[in-house]
């Protein structure tokens, strides 16, 4: 061994976690790690990342139907357990239970 450094993987794990963050966002429970909150952005839920990427949604009608569109992070300050299950109840934003979106809620109000 002659002591020199390998190769670098700090540009790797810059984008592990990038891909990682976003998924953190829905099944982690407990805190994200510090390191992966720049990589979640404006995202509350990383499913918003997966629309935005996936080939099947390259088709998909724009709707102007109010229920689809972006919310300000603002406008969930207000939200209490009942609010939550009673606005995301058998959505897919369930599975990162109350705890985890408002976990998510305090790091993107960071990252904006």
């Amino acid at each position: 061994m002659s002591g020199a450094p390998g190769p670098s993987t700090a540009g790797v794990a810059a984008e592990i976690a990038a891909v990682l963050s976003p998924g953190m966002t829905i099944e982690l429970r407990g805190a994200i790690p510090e390191e992966f909150h720049a990589g979640i952005g404006a995202n509350v839920f990383g499913c918003d990342i997966c629309q935005e990427v996936c080939p099947w949604n390259s088709d998909a009608p724009v709707t102007g139907d109010p229920a689809f569109q972006p919310v300000k992070v603002a406008e969930f300050d207000e939200l209490d357990p009942e609010r939550f299950r009673t606005v995301f109840g058998r959505t897919p934003v369930m599975r990162a239970k109350y705890a985890g979106f408002v976990r998510n809620l305090e790091i993107v109000k960071k990252n904006t």
